[in-house]
């Protein structure tokens, strides 16, 4: 009986620590809106200013060039693949994105003496990605995704190409000229197909590249990473209620967004999945504890082997997989483990 108590008193006691966790952190999540004046409401979605939204693109396609991830409005990472100078690439010499000529002719028109693009500052990379780069594809005019999606084909194909995949996508006259007939059919698409289309010609246009055999593998995988994101910012962005008209109170049946933003939560113990995953995984846990108690009382009240030897070991786990319950708990258990890490990786990734 000493091996029942024991295997009972680990499975509940576990179960009860992941139950009372949860509730805990559920109950300590007080984060869960933001109270906002209506002047200080976001310019547009993805939860952020237009600013904002610069900064964080600028953070996803800093990643792209560098090959790590790359905090919101830095200090950018610089590592080993940051400085490039491949002779099959027409760049020639590469900082974070940044061509050594280019880099010349930005400080030259700052009466600014010229210097080695590997020691281009924070700031100077961050004002010339949204002086020759977002502002010319108005970006800030764009669907959230969409502006990441034109921003980065810009960055790594030239702007005129990007302008003219973006129209070829919404099926627009193709005059590379980034004018208010081209953002206005952008607003009116539905941006998670229109960032379909526009990375399916993108990838055409990467393979019709001379130097694709050598690169073609990484700009695909690029592409394809950066629309994974911009489809993610799609969403985000489509799920966000529409504000209220002027003259509609505000109720419990309507959503005033000049009252209140859904804030993203800051770490797992914010999250309400998170937390509903840890709860899950609990009762998972207690459900093997109570089944593994079982299945120890039966292999003792038989007297099937000595306690706690091999044999006996051996003996409760031949018990425990005869169980619909030991795999039901697993069941559980695996598939609330999975919910919470996947939950950790989007709000390590995407912020949210």
């Amino acid at each position: 009986m000493l091996a029942v108590s024991v295997a009972f008193a680990i499975g509940m006691a576990a179960g009860a620590f992941l139950v009372v966790y949860a509730l805990y952190r559920t109950l300590t999540a007080d984060r869960q809106f933001a109270v906002l004046a209506p002047s200080s409401l976001p310019e547009t979605t993805m939860h952020t200013s237009t600013a904002d939204r610069f900064a964080i693109c600028l953070a996803d396609m800093l990643r792209e060039e560098e090959g790590t991830d790359q905090p919101i409005g830095g200090p950018y990472h610089r590592g080993r693949w940051a400085y490039s100078d491949d002779p099959d690439d027409s760049g020639g010499k590469t900082m974070m994105g940044i061509l050594q000529r280019e880099y010349d002719a930005w400080r030259r028109r700052q009466g600014l003496p010229a210097q080695w693009v590997k020691h281009i500052s924070d700031e100077e990379l961050t004002i010339i990605y949204r002086d020759q780069y977002w502002l010319p594809v108005q970006a800030d005019a764009l669907p959230a995704g969409v502006d990441l999606a034109v921003f980065d084909m810009g960055v790594n194909c030239g702007v005129g190409n990007a302008i003219r995949k973006l129209q070829m996508a919404l099926g627009i006259e193709v005059d590379g000229h980034l004018g208010q007939v081209t953002l206005d059919a952008a607003n009116a698409a539905d941006a998670a197909e229109l960032i379909a289309r526009f990375s399916d010609l993108r990838r055409a246009y990467h393979r019709a590249c001379r130097t694709f055999w050598k690169h073609g593998r990484n700009w695909l995988e690029r592409t394809a990473r950066i629309e994974g994101k911009a489809r993610h910012y799609a969403e985000i962005d489509a799920r966000q209620p529409a504000p209220v008209p002027d003259g509609v109170a505000c109720t419990e049946f309507t959503t005033c967004m000049a009252k209140a933003e859904i804030a993203a939560p800051e770490h797992m113990g914010q999250s309400n999945t998170g937390n509903t995953a840890v709860l899950v995984g609990g009762a998972g846990t207690s459900t093997i504890g109570v089944v593994a108690g079982k299945a120890a009382a039966k292999v003792v009240a038989t007297c099937k082997a000595a306690l706690f030897t091999a044999a006996w070991f051996g003996h409760v786990l031949l018990e425990l997989v005869q169980t619909y319950e030991f795999w039901g708990g697993v069941i559980t258990l695996a598939g609330a483990t999975y919910v919470w890490l996947e939950r950790r990786r989007k709000l390590k990734e995407y912020g949210i």
